[in-house]
Parts: C-alpha cells; structure tokens; sequence
C-alpha cells in the first residue's frame, strides 16, 4: 500500500473510531442505574477513565510485545518505557525514573550482541508489537463479555483508545510508527542499519571500524542518518557532514532527538570553520536546546 494509500486509510479508521465512541457513549448510557445530571457527568468521567486506561494497557502490551521479539533474538533490551514511566536497563539493576516533560505513548530500546541479526531482530520486535497490540484488544474484549455499565464504559472505551494507538502505529505513513517500516524495504533497512550501528558502537566498535554496508552489498554509501554525519566527521569530510546536518535539520520528519543532534552538529562544524554569519543567525536557537550531551558540550567548547 503507498503512503498516499495508507495516510487515507488511516484518516478512514481514525474518524470510524471517533463516531464509534460517540455512539457507545449513547448506548451505554441505558445502562446507567442513576439518571438526570448524574447519570451523563459519571458516564463521561468513566468514559475518560477508560480510554486513559486502554492508552495505558496498549502501550504496555505493544512495549511488552516489542522486547519480547527482541529476546527471542538474542537481543539486550537497554531500555523502555510507558507513558511517563522510564526504566533504564543499561544497569544490573534497572532504574525507574518518571518523565512527565516528555510524554509519549512508548518506547523499547535494544541491541543486537550479534549486530549482523539486526534485520531478523527487527522483524521479530515489529510482530511482537503488533501481536501485543492485538492481545491488548483481545483482553479488553474478554472483558467486555462480563461488563457492567462501570465496566461496559472502561473496558469498551478502553478498547477504542487501543484500537486508535494500533491504527496510528500500524497503518499511519508516518515514518516515527511502526507501520512505515513494514512494507516499506527503504525504511526498514534504514532502521536495520540504525540498530546495526548501535549495536557496534554498544560493543566498542567505532565507526570508521564499522562496515556500513554488511547487511547488504546493494545499500547506499549512506542513510543520511546522525550515525552518518558522525563518521563523516569523524573521517574528516566536513562536506558530507553538512549536507547530511542540512537534509536532518531540513527534513519535517526527522525525529526531536536526531534533529537537536544534527543541529549540534551543524554549530560544531561551524564553530570549527569560524562561521560567523550562521552561529549569529542561529545561536538563539542551539542555546535553547542547551543540555549536558556530549554532542552540546562539544559544539559550545569549540564555540567558546
């Protein structure tokens, strides 16, 4: 299915979803023993309970899901999380911390030991997520089959917040989803080579020691990813390091994280060469992402 394809089908689902909630909303509320201004304010407040319930459920078996199918690879979680709950597993002892700055449904971060599985290790954390999405649903309507009207609206709108987290990840084009890298061979080995690269750097291995085409002859010279414009600088050529910077910082669908980075990048390498011009025009902007990453301590020691 193109992107063009899925981004309608998705709008499809999405607005099937919204009408499907209005209307289980109308349903339910026959089976609600109260009546006047009290039967309609609990009704929406369990309405709400549900669906923030079935966010929470779904991220949880689709983040469940994502690690299980990295495991059974061999793979070495490092880190997930849920809604704002992080836990970090690069530790002996995992380590809990809560985030409510940056808030998102999930996330399950890991390594190959064996950085040339990463492709079959992908594959196997993409199902998991999918099947744990689908046992999210089916839990929910397990439930369903013994609900109450308190029941019938946190588990039938629990259901629907769930259907909508599956329908985002799976179908949207976005390329920040699951979904854009099935189907989609670019995308996928673009994320093949990202999880390759990661695993060699976890395992000591350097970039300019890293072969960027291992996993197959064919691939480009580059994804144009971070990993890229840090071994072009790390080989010295500072051309290809601006122009990979550019396309990241350009690019609407480079992800917060990799476009700050690019963005350090970028006013390291400008630092270096004295470029004036661009460190007026953008230092606001680098100050404000200003944090204690290596990559921000090293574009402000050049600059300094």
């Amino acid at each position: 299915m193109s992107m063009d394809k899925r981004r309608i089908a998705a709008a499809i689902v999405k607005a099937a979803i919204a009408l499907g909630l209005v209307a289980s909303f109308i349903l339910g509320l026959d089976l609600s023993p109260f009546s006047g201004a009290l039967k309609y304010s609990l009704s929406v407040l369990l309405s709400a309970a549900g669906l923030a319930i079935g966010f929470l459920l779904h991220s949880l078996c689709h983040e469940t899901g994502h690690a299980i199918g990295a495991k059974s690879r061999g793979a070495k979680l490092t880190f997930l999380s849920i809604g704002a709950l992080d836990v970090d597993l690069t530790q002996k002892t995992p380590k809990l911390s809560f985030n409510f700055k940056s808030v998102y449904a999930g996330g399950t971060s890991f390594v190959c030991n064996s950085p040339i599985a990463a492709p079959k290790t992908l594959k196997s954390s993409l199902a998991g997520g999918f099947i744990g999405s689908l046992v999210c649903l089916a839990v929910c309507a397990v439930g369903l089959a013994f609900a109450n009207y308190y029941l019938y609206y946190l588990l039938f709108f629990g259901s629907f917040s769930a259907l909508y987290m599956l329908c985002v990840n799976f179908i949207t084009a976005d390329r920040t989803y699951d979904g854009a890298a099935i189907g989609n061979i670019t995308e996928f080995s673009s994320r093949a080579a990202l999880l390759y690269i990661e695993s060699n750097l976890y395992l000591g291995i350097s970039l300019s020691e890293t072969d960027f085409c291992a996993l197959n002859d064919l691939c480009p010279d580059r994804y144009d990813n971070y990993y890229d414009l840090l071994r072009a600088l790390e080989t010295g050529d500072v051309l290809a390091a601006k122009d990979i910077a550019d396309k990241l910082i350009s690019d609407p669908e480079t992800a917060d994280n990799e476009y700050i980075a690019a963005l350090f990048e970028k006013f390291f390498i400008a630092a270096v060469q004295n470029d004036g011009d661009y460190i007026d025009q953008n230092f606001d902007e680098f100050s404000g992402y200003a944090d204690d990453s290596l990559p921000y301590l090293r574009a402000l020691a050049a600059y300094l």
